[in-house]
């Protein structure tokens, strides 16, 4: 999943199974709306896996961070001693230490939660134990910190595109509006850091969102919440597409919502 061709094998392999999964859950009688439900389960899902590989190429800046959770919970006496360094710095016990799975960036997140509430602790464990060794330094908090804050928009995000007992097609581009927002703002950032980290996700994220043919029914869900309407979808396009693109864009969905209006009529006027 190095590079771009096998980035291509991963979704397609992944869609072929999103699409297996799909024909056999989904009733008769939505056809039409059965290639829609796909894509945009395929979307989130390409989001989580442009966020790991990302994470992956710059795994080695939280090492430390993860080895400090590891010895703190190695035992029930350094958990103890852990805690009574929190109790010393006057660290609420709110959030516990989490070890995050290396390949799920989720859990990766909630570990850096979990890992700065208690950074003062481990500062007070560097000087007080002495075979806590290799601890974090000052440069891998300030990173942790940084990728931290960056992956919990990206962690709000997934979260509610996988919901379940609600729905998101409404919010669905509102959402992806706001993760370009963040990735193109982030890539500017004075950070080499950061910057970097954003502009790579960015490019792989656009590849697949841009270059690939537009989900209209999830514009079309979003014109139809109340609180959107079509002229917050114009300034959405204007600042994701290419300005050439954007009219098109808005065309295609306004069409849309003709022929959906006209089908509506269709199926429910009554015989004279």
């Amino acid at each position: 999943m190095s590079d771009a061709n096998n980035e291509d094998i991963v979704i397609t392999i992944t869609d072929v199974e999103a699409t297996k999964t799909a024909a056999e859950q989904e009733p008769e009688g939505e056809e039409a709306n059965k290639g829609e439900k796909r894509k945009r389960k395929m979307k989130g899902h390409v989001l989580n896996l442009i966020v790991q590989e990302e994470l992956d190429e710059i795994n080695d800046c939280i090492h430390r961070v993860r080895n400090a959770v590891k010895y703190a919970r190695g035992s029930a006496k350094r958990k103890l001693e852990f805690l009574h360094y929190a109790n010393q710095e006057c660290i609420s016990r709110g959030k516990m230490l989490s070890l995050d799975i290396c390949t799920s960036w989720n859990s990766t997140y909630l570990m850096l939660e979990s890992t700065l509430h208690y950074r003062r602790a481990y500062d007070r464990m560097k000087t007080r134990d002495l075979n806590f060794r290799d601890p974090p330094l000052a440069d891998d908090w300030e990173k942790a910190r940084i990728v931290h804050g960056f992956l919990e928009i990206v962690y709000t995000v997934t979260k509610i595109f996988s919901g379940s007992k609600y729905c998101i097609a409404n919010v669905f581009l509102r959402e992806i509006y706001h993760v370009f927002m963040l990735l193109r703002e982030t890539s500017i950032e004075d950070s080499p850091f950061l910057g970097s980290m954003a502009v790579n996700i960015l490019v792989k994220f656009e590849k697949y969102w841009l270059e690939k043919e537009p989900n209209i029914l999830l514009s079309v869900a979003f014109v139809l919440d109340p609180r959107s309407k079509m002229r917050n979808l114009k300034t959405i396009f204007s600042k994701i597409y290419e300005s050439y693109l954007a009219p098109y864009m808005l065309d295609c969905v306004h069409k849309t919502l003709q022929d959906l209006f006209i089908e509506y009529v269709k199926a429910y006027e009554v015989s004279c």
